[in-house]
């Protein structure tokens, strides 16, 4: 399984839709993303965590779980629009309009304001091998609606929706066939990361480590 395409919607600095394709070939199959500070490699890498885990990235990451802890998690979904998004939220939409969503949702008339309203993160796999669930790709897709106040989570399974996705949740599904959320925190991290994950001391984080690497790798024992 390898991630085919990332799509970023009014995710923060990310304003309108961005998607980076992830093609690769047997003469290129890495990619790398470079940038100087501020240019949001860091939100990027947030935006892949929070969509495919949502409330359950604080077990993830570090210094999400600290800005939620202090700040709750609603106030960490509202932070994550589009400032300039916002602005023109605030300058489109009237506390008529708002309270109107609220109660009856998008009707056809104002469904278009959603530009303004929702921002999501998707994640597209391929090259996809899970004996239980015969398929060649999944996209996930997580959207969170300030008006509305609302997270929600799609996943198309070869472009429809899944029973087996609908029956056990998204989350549950994401965990067990997509990326155990234990094992998530050695597949995405900075420098600062790279430097506690070597630092580990305690016997739970070396045994989670230990573990992560039987998982992914078949190593059953490593060396520091």
């Amino acid at each position: 399984m390898i991630i085919k395409s990332i799509t970023l919607n009014n995710y923060r600095l990310y304003k309108g839709e961005n998607t980076l394709s992830l093609s690769s070939s047997d003469e290129k199959n890495i990619v790398l993303i470079s940038g100087e500070n501020g240019f949001g490699k860091t939100t990027f890498l947030h935006s892949l965590i929070w969509c495919l885990y949502g409330k359950l990235m604080i077990e993830v990451e570090v210094e999400i779980r600290k800005d939620i802890n202090s700040n709750g998690y609603n106030s960490f979904l509202r932070s994550n629009m589009n400032n300039d998004v916002i602005s023109e939220f605030e300058r489109v939409i009237n506390d008529e309009m708002r309270q109107s969503i609220k109660k009856k949702g998008y009707t056809p008339e104002i469904e278009h304001l959603r530009t303004l309203t929702t921002y999501s993160v998707t994640i597209e796999f391929s090259e996809v091998v899970i004996p239980s669930l015969p398929c060649t790709s999944i996209k996930i897709s997580r959207f969170y609606d300030i008006i509305q106040d609302k997270e929600s989570v799609e996943i198309l399974i070869d472009g429809v929706r899944n029973e087996l996705a609908n029956e056990i949740g998204p989350d549950v599904f994401i965990n067990d066939f997509i990326l155990n959320k234990d094992i998530a925190r050695f597949f995405f991290f900075d420098s600062e990361q790279i430097v506690a994950l070597a630092e580990t001391g305690s016997v739970n984080d070396r045994r989670k480590l230990c573990s992560a690497y039987n998982e992914v790798l078949g190593v059953r024992k490593y060396k520091t």
